[in-house]
């Protein structure tokens, strides 16, 4: 497999190259490497577990110089986060957020494994459909509950780092001028379970109000 990935996104990088430079012609099979080779589109990369988010890391990142974050990071993977840190490799966690950890014998929390690593940006994700996404928040509840940052460190892991892992900073994610109106009006603190929405604004626009329109999740 590790043969394979590193082929295809060889070929790919270097046909972007080349057409970059006026050196080669059309190819619709590599037309998505021109983002990738540019570094103006992440590479998000689903993999968990020790071995393959290093090889990731390794390959993709050290390598093949790829704009890239993980995205799932569980299991074991949390032990690759001083390398990822040291990378600039963002991480996007979840759904499992907890491993038991046979080398320490413990139970370790996954974010706050990755949280450890000084600098790291960490976010959280569902990977939904296995898991709802209208469940992100209880991910980075269950992230802040078993020893990753705080509340405030987990909306932003939903919000403002995972905008920066997907180069969509300039466009989304906080509540500064010039960015999107995206916001969400909830019942309490949004890392807490126990609240839930009551409106929605996508750029400017209201799409959801729970006085008017029925509850969804």
């Amino acid at each position: 497999m590790n043969w394979n990935t590193r082929d295809t996104l060889s070929k790919g990088l270097n046909w972007a190259k080349a057409y970059d430079a006026g050196q080669a012609k059309w190819n619709p099979r590599y037309a998505e490497f021109l983002g990738l080779g540019n570094g103006t589109v992440p590479v998000s990369v689903h993999t968990q577990i020790y071995q393959v988010v290093l090889m990731t890391l390794t390959m993709q990142v050290k390598e093949l110089g790829l704009r890239s974050f993980i995205d799932h990071g569980t299991f074991d993977g949390y032990k690759t986060a001083p390398i990822a840190a040291a990378l600039g490799v963002p991480v996007m966690n979840g759904p499992r957020q907890f491993w038991f950890d046979r080398s320490n014998a413990r139970i370790m929390g996954n974010a706050a494994g990755w949280s450890l690593a000084e600098g790291l940006i960490l976010g959280y994700n569902t990977d939904s459909p296995v898991v709802p996404q209208e469940e992100l928040p209880l991910q980075a509840a269950m992230g802040v509950r078993f020893g990753a940052g705080t509340n405030e460190t987990a909306l932003k892991g939903m919000t403002a780092y995972a905008a920066q892992a997907l180069l969509m900073e300039d466009i989304a994610g906080r509540l500064i001028e010039g960015l999107d109106a995206d916001m969400v009006c909830w019942t309490g603190d949004p890392v807490d379970p126990r609240s839930s929405v009551l409106k929605v604004w996508i750029r400017g626009e209201k799409v959801y109000d729970t006085s008017t329109d029925k509850r969804r999740f």
